[in-house]
């Protein structure tokens, strides 16, 4: 599938979390890889303790006013890890803690990879 995104105008927000709320994504990443092992990551929703996360939980609450009253579009930088996978399940940790996941695809995927060739369209 191919969308043009030539037309596309969206306001777009950069967002970096803090250190603190950063290592507490990380945590939470962690501990839901080892209760999700052996199933594909985007089938289960990650979970915060607001007891333990609570600089995290702060700064989720201040980006889902953004998403809700500014910004549709935000960019997540400060998102750096060694490997591919990790990325991923950081973000999935990171989008399903903001809201609730959607379908994708007619697989039930909730994650898909979107790539940018360089020119006027995304597939």
């Amino acid at each position: 599938m191919t969308i043009n995104v030539s037309h596309f105008r969206q306001e777009v927000s950069k967002v970096r979390l803090s250190k603190d709320a950063f290592a507490e994504l990380l945590t939470i990443r962690e501990l839901f890889e080892t209760v999700s092992q052996g199933v594909r990551f985007d089938t289960k929703v990650a979970y915060i303790n607001p007891l333990q996360s609570s600089v995290l939980r702060e700064e989720l609450n201040r980006i889902r006013n953004m998403i809700d009253h500014e910004s549709h579009v935000l960019i997540l930088d400060g998102f750096k890890v060694d490997k591919l996978s990790t990325f991923k399940s950081l973000v999935w940790t990171f989008g399903s803690l903001l809201g609730v996941p959607m379908v994708q695809n007619h697989l039930g995927h909730k994650v898909i990879e979107v790539y940018d060739r360089g020119g006027k369209s995304i597939e």
